[in-house]
């Protein structure tokens, strides 16, 4: 069975909300079985870790990291308890789920975005087949056909290019390099430092 929503909450608290592994505090945080449940790990808070989605895609499946996962995880819950008082906790519980909220935000925006480039893709695919098929009549069509084939192969040109150029402007609204990790918003422009910084809130990240 599933931790408790009340376990989950006390292992985030417990870890500051930071991953164990990374010590970074990232709204996919959340409890790991450190003996996975399929083999018969209990849902206990002793075997609760918690990890971010990238350290648990990479390291939580590998039956060989089990000892490693509870070995940082106790040392990251004892350095937990020395590094901060209880009144911090509650700064870091209203940070994480900030953080969490625009995470799921920007996840929403991530997908919205696929599938508008995959749809843009669709079109610009179907009027390039038609500008082709266009080229290919216009070398057989009558002389007094060839102006108006001609006319629509421009109009037809015009539109893939409009598509493409509004596919990449679409992608790279979508890059994590152009949305900004803290407020999520998409109007980010590179300082003389090289790094990046957010327009809206004014606070730059790499």
């Amino acid at each position: 069975m599933p931790f408790t929503e009340e376990i989950k909450w006390e292992v985030k608290r417990k870890a500051h909300f930071k991953c164990c592994w990374c010590q970074q505090l990232k709204g996919s945080l959340d409890a790991h079985h450190i003996i996975p449940e399929n083999d018969d790990g209990p849902s206990t808070i002793e075997n609760a870790a918690p990890l971010c989605k990238e350290c648990h895609d990479t390291y939580g499946s590998n039956p060989s990291k089990r000892t490693e996962i509870r070995n940082r995880r106790d040392f990251w819950y004892e350095k937990c308890e020395k590094i901060l008082k209880y009144e911090n906790i509650k700064q870091l519980e209203e940070t994480y789920k900030i953080i969490v909220r625009v995470s799921k935000e920007h996840e929403e925006r991530l997908k919205n975005v696929e599938s508008d480039v995959k749809a843009l893709q669709e079109k610009v695919v179907y009027w390039t087949e038609i500008n082709q098929k266009l080229v290919s009549d216009l070398s057989v069509a009558p002389r007094e056909e060839k102006s108006n084939i001609l006319e629509q192969i421009a109009t037809t040109s015009s539109t893939i290019t409009s598509g493409a150029t509004l596919m990449k402007e679409v992608v790279i609204f979508g890059s994590t390099l152009n949305v900004c990790p803290y407020c999520g918003e998409p109007n980010v422009c590179s300082n003389h430092s090289g790094s990046h910084i957010c327009q809206e809130c004014g606070i730059p990240f790499d």
